[in-house]
């Protein structure tokens, strides 16, 4: 653009036409991309939900409790299609695989944890009192930020993928045996 306005006969010929078709095809392919990446950000939404619909804990839960899930799921895609940039976008769709499941896996199991009547020193039941959880929270973590102790940079045969799963595997135990759930 600057080269064509540049040039001091920039008026003659097809330059200016030329130089707005070219605008035009540009501005196409960055809506195109933006779409592309609404589409992306929306799918990421839809995946967390289908994953947390499909699990044990949030089928126990109330309608109630159910519904309210999703009203949390929804809430990340309102104002998608008015963001207009790419890169924040992009950071959207990264903060819906990153986080949303863990925080809405951590917000099933608070919500489905059994809860004891707190009582008194002597064993009795209070009336109106909160009532306390009997299990701890549940932590999760997500396998794409568990480093492997696999230390070479690619696996080129069947006893190198051996020893991955190998060091995958006990990644993922020291994960689980410290009381957390790893999110795949």
């Amino acid at each position: 653009i600057r080269a064509v306005l540049d040039e001091p006969a920039c008026f003659k010929g097809t330059a200016i036409q030329d130089l707005k078709s070219d605008l035009l095809s540009l501005k196409e392919k960055v809506d195109l991309k933006v779409l592309d990446e609404r589409k992306s950000v929306s799918e990421a939404i839809d995946d967390v939900r289908q994953k947390i619909v499909s699990t044990d804990e949030f089928q126990g839960l109330s309608d109630e409790d159910q519904t309210k899930i999703q009203t949390r799921i929804d809430r990340h895609a309102d104002g998608l299609a008015q963001v207009s940039g790419i890169a924040v976008l992009r950071d959207r769709a990264n903060g819906v695989r990153r986080s949303l499941m863990p925080e809405m896996l951590s917000e099933i199991a608070a919500l489905a944890r059994p809860v004891a009547p707190v009582a008194d020193d002597r064993g009795r039941v209070l009336g109106e009192t909160p009532q306390v959880p009997v299990q701890a929270p549940v932590s999760y973590v997500n396998a794409s930020e568990i480093r492997n102790g696999y230390s070479q940079p690619y696996i080129a045969d069947e006893a190198d993928l051996d020893r991955y799963l190998e060091e995958l595997k006990k990644t993922l135990l020291v994960e689980l045996r410290a009381g957390k759930k790893v999110i795949v």
